[in-house]
């Protein structure tokens, strides 16, 4: 059974989380498999809900890392996508430094969701509409370590595929830096 909401809120975000858990300790239990922890990365909206931020919709929960291969049918049952895995390249490289452990009490799955900051600068590079709508959430931009995030977004020289992409990048960040007040942060492109 699949169960797809496109209006995830928190509180069935988790469940998925705890229901997924319990499937992933059966299936290793069933399989024989000695592992003692799987490692989940969380990233974009679902990673801004969990953080407390109120998000009006997602449609599923994006995994960017995920330690050991599970079966996709028991990911998929559960909206956790992990095609997002291919957009890696939008979030700063070394994202994976930053991210924050769930507090959870699971069996056999750690989750970590992707900092806020590196949030940011992913839904900048994706330049989406429903993600520059998120980044207007004053809940967000209050939370924001605005040094942390120049930080990131100068990591993203490094993610992006050539300096054409990044100087594009680095024109939609001054934008958001200096929309919201804080031009202190803003990143001079040569």
């Amino acid at each position: 059974m699949v169960y797809y909401n496109p209006t995830l809120n928190k509180n069935n975000m988790q469940e998925r989380i705890y229901k997924l858990d319990k499937d992933i300790y059966a299936y290793l239990k069933e399989n024989d498999m000695k592992i003692e922890k799987v490692e989940i990365v969380i990233a974009g909206s679902t990673a801004l809900a969990l953080n407390n931020i109120d998000v009006k919709k997602t449609e599923d929960i994006d995994i960017i890392k995920i330690s050991h291969n599970i079966p996709e049918g028991l990911l998929e049952r559960y909206n956790m996508n992990t095609r997002v895995r291919a957009l890696e390249n939008f979030f700063p490289y070394n994202y994976i430094d930053r991210i924050e452990k769930l507090n959870l009490c699971t069996n056999v799955i750690e989750y970590y969701i992707v900092s806020l900051e590196d949030i940011v600068i992913a839904k900048i590079q994706a330049n989406r509409g429903k993600d520059l709508e998120q980044l207007k959430t004053k809940e967000l931009i209050n939370r924001i370590t605005w040094d942390k995030l120049k930080q990131s977004a100068l990591e993203m020289k490094d993610s992006l595929f050539n300096d054409e992409q990044y100087k594009w990048f680095i024109v939609r960040y001054n934008d958001f830096v200096e929309v919201n007040g804080h031009e202190e942060f803003i990143i001079k492109y040569i």
